[in-house]
């Protein structure tokens, strides 16, 4: 089953797709330090008990924005402190989503991997080599 999948299945999809909404809002618009929605606080200060919400977090917006500065922030933020905190089981599970889908593979190879575990770094970093952000953004999954 692919990460999207496992996403779309949760119960709280649609509060999910709720949060993304609210945090790709704000991220397109002027920032004050004093502004950012309480609903969107997941992304910057994840919850890194709750792994598995994260990563619904980033495939869905993978699979429903097309902008890449904000599914680069979304790659250099969440996706980046969720790997900073991830299990080996955790870290399989994303590696084998970038395996599957060629946009998260773009959004894996954006992750900046001084912070975490060297094994995982070298994982993430045999994987995606030198492709980064200045690749071209791969289609939606289901697009």
């Amino acid at each position: 089953m692919s990460e999207l999948e496992r996403a779309l299945e949760r119960p709280d999809v649609g509060e999910l797709r709720r949060v993304l909404a609210i945090y790709r809002e704000w991220s397109g618009r002027p920032q004050e330090h004093d502004d950012f929605p309480d609903e969107a606080a997941f992304f910057v200060d994840p919850d890194l008990e709750d792994l598995d919400r994260g990563l619904a977090l980033v495939v869905l917006a993978s699979d429903t924005f097309d902008e890449p500065e904000f599914l680069g922030l979304v790659s250099a933020g969440l996706l980046e402190n969720l790997l900073d905190a991830a299990t080996d089981e955790f870290l399989a599970r994303v590696l084998n989503e970038a395996r599957r889908s060629p946009r998260f593979f773009w959004l894996l190879s954006g992750v900046w991997r001084n912070s975490m575990a060297p094994s995982h770094a070298a994982a993430v970093k045999s994987l995606v080599g030198d492709h980064g952000f200045h690749d071209p953004l791969p289609p939606r999954p289901t697009a």
